[in-house]
């Protein structure tokens, strides 16, 4: 009966500290001594036409810039101002596998010391195509508009039409737009293959982008075949931390070739 009774307390405590380490695994952490306020921005960019994935990150304390925190996502460690990056002074890392991170949540966990260390979980999104362009002949006289349809990405919050110029993709360049449609369908229209005025002739890539959450526009407009359309709102809101991130995945390109008509 003693022997029992010993086991049965035995394994209470084992049951316990085994409760306890699973309890700190993703509990928030700061030093109540210290009054900060950090602000984190990025996004996830994976791009088919480059077959890779790209996090970025911006950290703010108290309206300073951070260069000095640990930061993960899903456990990968972000580097402060790499030498292989496009954009000096933000955290990044870039992965040679497109699907390494996509349809699935993510964790990002930020640790400034023994100051404050917090993990956010964000959703991201998944591969998807552009299934059919009209004209299917790729050839708009005099300009657009260009109808598209494209297969659902998974975990999608939404979807952005693109179209740039060949010569100017990934210079910030050109058309971009959210989708309104409730499917996935929508056009791209006249005023894309212009300079706001004129048709601009030439040939023009097309892209769908898939995003959840809220991608910095900034961030990820450095590194999208065009800019993004707008910035979503803020979807970080924790005690201490706030801000926004988003993943963005996109289509293989597609194109059309804008000509002028000939006349009547």
């Amino acid at each position: 009966m003693k022997s029992y009774q010993k086991f049965t307390k035995l394994l209470i405590l084992l049951l316990f500290f085994q409760a306890l380490i699973f309890s700190g695994c993703n509990e928030r952490t700061s030093n109540p001594s210290l009054t900060a306020e950090y602000q984190l921005s990025g996004a996830l960019i994976a791009d088919r036409n480059h077959d890779s994935t790209i996090v970025v990150i911006d950290l703010v304390k108290n309206d300073s810039t951070l260069t000095d925190a640990d930061i993960t996502f899903d456990d990968d460690s972000l580097v402060y101002n790499a030498l292989n990056l496009s954009v000096d002074f933000v955290f990044s890392l870039t992965n040679t596998s497109l699907t390494r991170y996509l349809s699935s949540s993510r964790n990002i966990a930020v640790r400034d010391s023994s100051n404050f260390h917090d993990t956010v979980t964000v959703n991201v999104t998944d591969t998807f195509s552009i299934l059919t362009i009209e004209p299917p002949n790729r050839l708009l006289p005099g300009g657009g508009p260009v109808a598209l349809s494209w297969n659902g990405a998974a975990n999608a919050d939404g979807y952005i039409l693109a179209a740039v110029l060949k010569d100017e993709v990934y210079t910030g360049q050109g058309y971009s737009a959210f989708s309104t449609s409730l499917n996935t369908a929508d056009n791209i229209p006249t005023l894309a293959f212009t300079d706001g005025i004129n048709t601009v002739f030439g040939w023009y890539y097309i892209y769908v982008y898939a995003y959840t959450g809220s991608p910095d526009s900034i961030l990820a407009g450095e590194f999208l075949p065009t800019s993004l359309p707008g910035q979503l709102a803020a979807n970080i809101n924790v005690a201490d931390l706030q801000g926004r991130f988003g993943s963005l995945v996109v289509t293989a390109r597609d194109s059309v070739y804008v000509y002028a008509a000939a006349a009547r």
